[in-house]
């Protein structure tokens, strides 16, 4: 077994060790940080994605990368820095970081004339966003409506949660009554008073289906401008379905239509 020269070896063992990561400055740290908020989010219009698949998939996708920072190298044309764990560490929503983080370009989606609309009314829980976009995705829904009280798309948990769907489905945010009210195609909200959803008239032709807040339901208002109500049987003395859910077995009876 050779012997390792502690004034020769050892510094070049160093050096070959370090040298393949880039050290991330202070300023460039607190500036990556200040995205984990909302109002720095708008403000630069950037938004962080993390993981190694996440990233995988955002790389499948036409979102503009801003830079990329990874443990691993990576053969990618944007902006790449190979850094250590320890600076990923630093960057990261999370206290374990998982070997890839992205900073990306908000991106201004284009929404379809026509088609399944997904209307979201003050839904707060980011998992469930996430979640709901995943199953929009999954049965080819055309796009999400969110009112302006809802989640932020580009809140990290609704990242991570959406599993890539966040690159594929167009999201809008606006005034949802205003919408609603110019909307020319059918409108359905989504209560524990409406018709069953098995039995009734449903359009995947060009409808909007609207369902509300986790703990408050569908707003007065917008019960009041929709054309139609749906409900989805059972309970069993459960109060509610979670909105999630409720979404994806919507979608599905829509699908399942000819």
């Amino acid at each position: 077994m050779p012997i390792l020269n502690m004034k020769t070896d050892l510094s070049i063992y160093i050096c070959k060790s370090t040298n393949q990561y880039q050290v991330i400055s202070r300023n460039t740290i607190k500036w990556i940080k200040s995205l984990h908020l909302k109002k720095n989010r708008d403000k630069e219009r950037l938004f962080l994605v993390e993981g190694k698949k996440m990233v995988e998939e955002l790389l499948k996708s036409d979102f503009e990368i801003h830079s990329l920072y990874s443990t691993e190298d990576m053969d990618t044309a944007c902006e790449f820095h190979q850094v250590s764990s320890a600076d990923l560490e630093r960057i990261s929503v999370h206290k374990t970081p998982h070997q890839s983080l992205a900073i990306v370009h908000y991106k201004n989606w284009e929404m379809p004339e026509k088609g399944v609309f997904i209307g979201l009314d003050d839904v707060r829980d980011p998992g469930n966003l996430g979640t709901i976009m995943r199953s929009a995705n999954w049965f080819g829904a055309s796009a999400i409506i969110c009112s302006n009280g809802s989640v932020d798309l580009y809140n990290p948990k609704v990242v991570r949660a959406s599993m890539g769907a966040i690159f594929r489905i167009p999201v809008l945010y606006t005034h949802l009554e205003t919408y609603l009210e110019n909307y020319k195609g059918d409108s359905y909200v989504l209560d524990l008073k409406g018709e069953e959803v098995y039995e009734a008239h449903i359009s995947k032709e060009n409808g909007l289906y609207i369902l509300g807040n986790e703990a408050n339901g569908i707003s007065d208002a917008i019960s009041k401008i929709c054309k139609h109500s749906l409900k989805i049987p059972g309970g069993n003395g459960q109060e509610s379905l979670n909105v999630s859910m409720a979404a994806t077995i919507l979608l599905s009876e829509i699908y399942r239509r000819p």
